[in-house]
């Protein structure tokens, strides 16, 4: 979340800009432009980043600055991850593959970082697969259309080398579950056996077009998303986190949002009053004077999510 001072609109320093650009364009300072070119696009990566992230998001307006800055820096690789991500959510996804291809070629100044380089990967193949998806679809349908004139002998002969060739194959691969033995492709029927059935000594997070899920000791709570996501940072952790754990864990490295350690003790304040078992599920200890916290010992957990989702910690 910005702090007060921030501008929201950056309607003036925009335009200030913009007329210092126009000036340097006009006494063909090409060093001069290029300063104000660079302010131009880091200002549109800003704002674009902050209407993405705000509290109540509006894709639509962090699109229109992220195109504006890639109209100034065509090869932008920050700008084209973020663009990427946008397309993405919108289900526009070969759109999405190319400005993720855009955002791994990157520039002599500027590269993604390792963390943003795989994420990137990881999003491509799920572009991939719901391509795949739709395509399957439209041959599904042309086959059994009664109507339909094509060589099926050729047909044939190219269907054999597709990976994947029905439906029923793909959606096998769109649902996923991680414990602590790893994660797993599975079936829609067995995450809704999952999902259904919880074991009892079993903390179950779930992610779907529901929302975001907890469920424990034969209750379940809907989460809003930061919330999920601190609790699934320390229902996962192999040691106790402090708030400067998670903060670098999910924030600094997953949401690239910057968040305060009084924000995610107050959300931490919020989880323990919204979920009635959290004492059950949560314990914690002084760590170097500092409260850390994690799963109970003795407890398990599962997370039932899309294969598409992406998630912080271990699986990012």
């Amino acid at each position: 979340m910005m702090e007060a001072t921030v501008e929201y609109f950056p309607h003036r320093e925009e335009k200030r800009l913009r007329q210092q650009l126009s000036e340097a364009k006009r006494k063909r300072n090409k060093e001069e432009e290029a300063k104000i070119k660079k302010q131009l696009v880091r200002l549109y990566l800003f704002h674009g980043e902050n209407f993405k992230m705000a509290e109540q998001p509006d894709p639509e307006q962090a699109e229109k600055y992220l195109r504006k800055a890639l109209a100034l820096d065509q090869k932008h690789p920050v700008a084209h991850y973020r663009l990427a991500h946008l397309l993405y959510r919108k289900r526009e996804y070969a759109e999405a593959i190319h400005h993720f291809k855009k955002a791994l070629d990157g520039t002599d100044q500027e590269q993604l970082d390792e963390t943003q380089v795989l994420l990137t990967q990881m999003f491509m193949v799920n572009c991939g697969i719901f391509l795949v998806k739709e395509s399957v679809g439209e041959i599904e349908f042309i086959q059994n259309n009664a109507y339909a004139q094509y060589n099926s002998a050729l047909i044939e002969k190219y269907k054999s080398e597709i990976l994947v060739t029905s439906a029923d194959m793909l959606e096998r691969m769109l649902y996923r579950k991680i414990s602590p033995d790893g994660s797993e492709v599975i079936s829609e029927d067995y995450y809704n056996e999952l999902y259904d059935y919880p074991e009892a000594n079993q903390v179950l997070l779930s992610i779907s077009d529901e929302g975001y899920e907890v469920a424990f000791a034969g209750k379940r709570k809907k989460l809003e998303k930061t919330s999920f996501y601190v609790l699934f940072i320390l229902i996962q952790a192999d040691r106790y986190m402090t708030y400067e754990d998670i903060k670098v864990q999910l924030f600094d490295k997953y949401f690239e949002q910057e968040r305060s350690e009084a924000s995610i003790r107050q959300t931490i304040r919020r989880l323990k009053e919204r979920l009635p078992f959290w004492e059950q599920m949560i314990e914690s200890q002084i760590i170097d004077n500092k409260i850390g916290r994690r799963r109970k010992s003795g407890l398990t957990y599962l997370i039932l999510c899309r294969a598409s989702d992406i998630l912080p910690g271990k699986e990012a």
